[in-house]
């Protein structure tokens, strides 16, 4: 079980100008408990303003909630207490003026003066116009239990449904105090302020607040706490002890004029025979123990005298566990000032972390001794302080100082996150690369030189390159722990120095590109286009270098504006001029083939490529591969050597090309025998015969005047025209006859060549 305290003394028997507004007198415990609805309970009547109310209503004086026992608040003793809807209840037996808020919480100064001191479980707007509120004595002398209850409560007044329900228990002879939380179905309403939790004394500024709804709460009687808007869990209970009263009854011998310990030094004159000096924290760190010396300094001291030193470890209100006496004091005492140290042990179950109490007691042991943390010796006196007991560890630098950039004449920062307990920074720079480190001091452009973050203000071109470090020191800690370095970098920021080619010309299916330049530290570009003229701009994927690639473009990119924005680090971004791209349609060309797609010798075939629009340059392909010189819009085609595959490939004025569709030329079937050129004036000639099956084998003989063959080849048709030459140079001149014969199908044609 974790517990917290938080306490701090009024005067129980003499006031002191010293203790005037000091908090309750109170320890305090979180723990979790049980939630128990009161049953068979007596309603309490609200009113406000001299009407019935339970929204903003509280308990008059005549409807007061009575108290069968005397109950002990903060050392004054109650009869009674008046609950109000708004989650508080008072100790106070005058009745609330007319229209007095009772549901701003403000421990500090509210409701009223008059309603002061009062108890605050859960103080807001409530409105328990749904719920009710009422009361249950328990239990027999002398340890009853006043159980007030808040059931049903509207956190706020608007809330739809209720949403919390709550106890007070105050416990006759202890004088122990505690809240009691429930949660119900119902959301806190949106426009709460907050709630807060805590105990308000008589004076103004005399409080204790709890800093959460949580498990495990800190207490503060210095800020108050009064935003709260987390339900306490079901069965929470915040529990509040008092401490007992201790003094002296007589200072006229001896009396406390000092007591140093850790970082209180307080001097004190008062012959005040129970001083408060509660409001003086002091933190004590825990490695994992501790030992500090102290000193106690005695006024007109007898050797009989006596000083006991008290902590409250496991803040349960009083110094009586084992442990909790921290010093004693041997006798016969040698001089007035007594010293030695305290040992406080490492964290446990009996010693908790926070706020606790510390007690002096300086009694006589020879004249009405009491060597008790509570109640009164003849001669001598009580203070008590404030502990607050902490784990104390060494620093642990979880994030380095990273490298910064900033823009010339801006500013910026470097920082550390660490862990470690009471640490203190060092800001260092490096002008010279790491060679050297001095100390950073608040003067311009510095400041934060001994925070966990160094601010740069107006930082210049000449600080390019400096270094920054931190060195770190803590109870814990060895000395110096020195952090690596972050180097500083001054940019220069972008300014667009080349703007993109306003207007860029592509052809459909082409590339294009944009191109800018800007100046400044190394800048980064991202690339936006518009296609709505330039009203809204949208950033392009994977176009972040200075030229802009745009592949394969389409028609429905023409007019698209294009720009860039050019960023350097930490001086921010510029954006250039926009260009435009025009995209071109690409021509549309056909190709065709007059008179016929067919041939034979003698009946030659033109093709015509023909462009929209008009074409600028042509080129033309057979069987895929170009065709030297042909560069007109027509080709002819009259050689049977022509049979085959054609393109053309048309540019258009624009700049744009398409290739045509194909057309392929074959040859026009015949069952006549070509042999050309006849007459043959150097003998030399060809032979071509139409095939409907290639591949087919044949023969040609050549035959004279006096019917004897000359020449023979023999070949196989794998083409449909295929031609085989014959030279005949220095043959006799005359009339040759050719047959050709298809050994396949076993037909023959014939010929006749002259020879000259």
């Amino acid at each position: 079980m974790i517990k917290r305290l938080l306490c701090v003394f009024t005067v129980i028997f003499i006031v002191t100008s010293g203790s005037f507004g000091q908090a309750p007198n109170y320890a305090f415990q979180a723990v979790i408990g049980t939630y128990t609805p009161i049953a068979g309970g007596t309603a309490v009547t609200l009113t406000y303003n001299g009407a019935a109310n339970n929204d903003d209503g509280i308990a008059i004086p005549a409807n007061a909630v009575p108290l069968p026992f005397a109950f002990n608040y903060n050392g004054i003793n109650y009869t009674a207490i008046r609950p109000c809807a708004n989650g508080w209840a008072t100790f106070s037996t005058t009745a609330t003026a007319n229209n007095t808020d009772t549901w701003t919480n403000n421990l500090a100064s509210g409701p009223a003066a008059n309603q002061r001191p009062f108890i605050a479980p859960l103080w807001d707007d409530m409105d328990m116009s749904s719920g009710t509120v009422s009361y249950l004595l328990s239990g027999s002398a002398p340890t009853r239990v006043m159980t007030i209850q808040w059931a049903g409560c509207k956190w706020d007044y608007n809330a739809v449904s209720a949403v919390m329900s709550f106890q007070v228990k105050l416990y006759e002879t202890s004088n122990i105090i505690e809240f009691i939380y429930n949660q119900e179905a119902g959301s806190i309403a949106s426009n709460s302020g907050g709630a807060t939790i805590g105990l308000a004394g008589t004076a103004t500024n005399s409080f204790l607040s709890l800093t959460s709804s949580g498990t495990a709460p800190l207490v503060s009687a210095s800020v108050e706490k009064s935003d709260i808007v987390a339900k306490p869990a079901s069965g929470q209970i915040y529990r509040w002890i008092p401490y007992c009263s201790a003094s002296g009854t007589n200072t006229a011998g001896e009396k406390i004029s000092n007591f140093t310990y850790n970082t209180v030094n307080n001097n004190s004159a008062s012959t005040a025979i129970y001083e408060n000096f509660s409001n003086l924290l002091t933190t004590v760190s825990l490695f994992p123990n501790s030992v500090l010396p102290f000193s106690v300094n005695v006024s007109s001291f007898i050797p009989t005298d006596q000083v006991i030193l008290f902590i409250d470890f496991n803040h349960n209100g009083d110094f009586s566990d084992p442990g909790e006496t921290v010093y004693t004091s041997s006798t016969p005492l040698a001089s007035g000032t007594v010293a030695g140290n305290i040992t406080i042990p490492p964290i446990s179950a009996t010693v908790l972390q926070g706020r606790t109490r510390l007690r002096i007691r300086l009694h006589d042991t020879g004249n009405g001794p009491n060597a008790g943390s509570c109640g009164a010796s003849t001669t001598g006196q009580v203070e008590d302080y404030s502990v607050d007991i902490q784990p104390c560890f060494a620093a642990v630098i979880t994030t380095q100082p990273a490298n910064i950039a900033i823009c010339n004449g801006g500013g910026g920062v470097v920082s550390i996150a660490t862990t470690g307990s009471n640490l203190t920074y060092q800001w260092q720079v490096s002008t010279n690369g790491g060679g050297t480190y001095a100390n950073v001091t608040n003067t311009a452009p510095y400041s934060g030189a001994t925070t966990n973050t160094l601010n740069i203000a107006s930082a210049g071109a000449s600080m390019n390159g400096y270094m920054y470090r931190v060195i770190i020191n803590g109870t814990c800690t060895a000395p110096d722990l020195t952090s690596s370095a972050a180097t500083l970098t001054i940019n220069t920021a972008a300014s667009i120095t080349a703007n993109p080619v306003n207007n860029v010309i592509a052809c459909q299916g082409g590339d294009a590109a944009f191109t800018v330049t800007a100046s400044g530290s190394s800048p980064q570009y991202q690339w936006q286009v518009s296609n709505d003229g330039g009203i809204n701009y949208s950033s392009l994927g994977n176009a972040t270098s200075s030229t802009l690639n745009l592949q394969g473009v389409s028609n429905n990119m023409s007019l698209n504006r294009y720009r860039a924005i050019a960023t350097v680090a930490s001086c921010g971004s510029v954006t250039s001029g926009y260009g435009i791209l025009k995209v071109n349609t690409l021509p549309d060309v056909t190709l065709s083939a007059a008179p016929l797609t067919q041939i034979q010798p003698g009946l030659p075939a033109t093709l015509f490529a023909t462009s929209n629009p008009v074409g600028a340059t042509y080129s033309w392909t057979f069987n895929g591969v170009a065709i030297p010189g042909a560069t007109g819009s027509t080709l002819q085609v009259s050689n049977l050597e022509g049979l085959g595959k054609y393109k053309a490939t048309v540019t258009d004025i624009n700049g744009c090309s398409s290739t045509t569709n194909e057309v392929s030329l074959t040859g026009l079937g015949s069952d006549k025998l070509f042999v050309y050129p006849s007459p043959s004036p150097d003998g030399k000639f060809y032979v071509r015969l139409y095939t409907r099956y290639l591949g087919n084998p044949r023969v040609i003989r050549i035959y004279n005047s006096l019917g004897a063959v000359v020449a023979q080849k023999e070949y196989y048709a794998n083409q449909t025209y295929q031609e085989v030459s014959f030279d005949f140079t220095g043959m006799q001149s005359g009339i040759y006859t050719v047959e050709v014969k298809d050994k396949f199908d076993l037909k023959t044609a014939v010929g006749r060549v002259i020879i000259r």
